[in-house]
Formats: structure tokens, C-alpha cells, sequence
């Protein structure tokens, strides 16, 4: 026996003159507040580039280092290590945006 059809409406169109939603601003723009908000943004950016940095660090450092050390168990060691160093990483850059936004 074949289960039974079921008829699934559509939504209803957005009314005229309208978008749906998207695109519509609330408020007219605020030129302070786009400054504002892009020197925001810029001073993240900055503030990420230490980051990146050690990010960057670590990802090419890790393998030299294994290299450096023939000891297999350095690899165990070595993969466990970093894992701390992305969460301490995180939680840094986190805080670091965070205060930027105050």
C-alpha cells in the first residue's frame, strides 16, 4: 500500500512594495556610526594580526620540530601540546575582539 500524498502550501508572497524583509534599514544610515563601526572592525583586524601570527607559528613550527625529534613518542606528545595552545588562542582573541567593541 502506498502511503498517502500530502499537499504542502507555499508561503505567501511578501506584500507589495516590499522585499521580504531583506535589505530594508530601520533607521536612515548614521555616517558617525559607519565610522564608528569600521574603525572597529579595523582595530580587530589589528588586533588578530598577533594571532595569525602564532597560528601561523605553530602550523609550520609543529612538523620542523617533529622532524628535530626521530622519537616517535614525540609525535604523541607534540600533537597532544597543541591542542591547549588553539583554546588559550581563542580565548585570547575572543577577549582581545571583545574589549575592542566596548
Amino acid at each position: 500500500m502506498t502511503p498517502r500524498r500530502v499537499l504542502v502550501e507555499r508561503r505567501p508572497a511578501p506584500a507589495r512594495g516590499g522585499t521580504g524583509g531583506l535589505g530594508v534599514c530601520a533607521e536612515p544610515p548614521d555616517p558617525h556610526r559607519d565610522r564608528l563601526a569600521r574603525a572597529v572592525a579595523v582595530a580587530q583586524l589589528r588586533g588578530a594580526l598577533p594571532t595569525v601570527a602564532v597560528v601561523a607559528l605553530v602550523l609550520a613550527g609543529m612538523p620542523v620540530l617533529a622532524l628535530l625529534l626521530r622519537d616517535p613518542r614525540w609525535w604523541v606528545v607534540l600533537s597532544l601540546a597543541v591542542q591547549p595552545v588553539w583554546v588559550t588562542l581563542a580565548v585570547l582573541q575572543l577577549r582581545r575582539a571583545e574589549r575592542l567593541e566596548r
